[in-house]
């Protein structure tokens, strides 16, 4: 088997990404997980995206922020929190449903909870 097969092979068995904390088992918390660019002396920071992948047949992959439920205190909330400046304009939070090029396009739906 050459090289290039042997790869190929090897991506399509390499599907997902897993990053997670250990489990709290008493009373106490269970650990974070920080995903950031690094901060620039001179110049900007890096970008940070999550997403999925293009389909060229079926489609393509969500990209879900989930944040997590309680039982007994209060469930996670998702924050969006746009950058400030000092002396320049604050970044913008955008939500932006999805463009369909040969059907309707998405929907942006917000929701409170009951």
């Amino acid at each position: 088997m050459e090289e290039k097969d042997i790869k190929n092979k090897l991506y399509d068995l390499i599907s997902q990404i897993v990053l997670n904390t250990g489990a709290s088992q008493t009373t106490g918390m269970s650990g974070s997980i920080l995903i950031a660019s690094a901060d620039a002396e001179l110049g900007e920071s890096g970008s940070v995206e999550i997403g999925s992948g293009k389909s060229m047949a079926g489609s393509s992959g969500d990209a879900q922020i989930n944040a997590g439920a309680s039982s007994e205190s209060i469930g996670g909330a998702i924050i969006l929190h746009a950058g400030e400046s000092s002396f320049g304009e604050g970044g913008n939070v955008s939500l932006l449903a999805g463009r369909g090029n040969s059907k309707s396009g998405g929907s942006v739906m917000i929701e409170s909870g009951s």
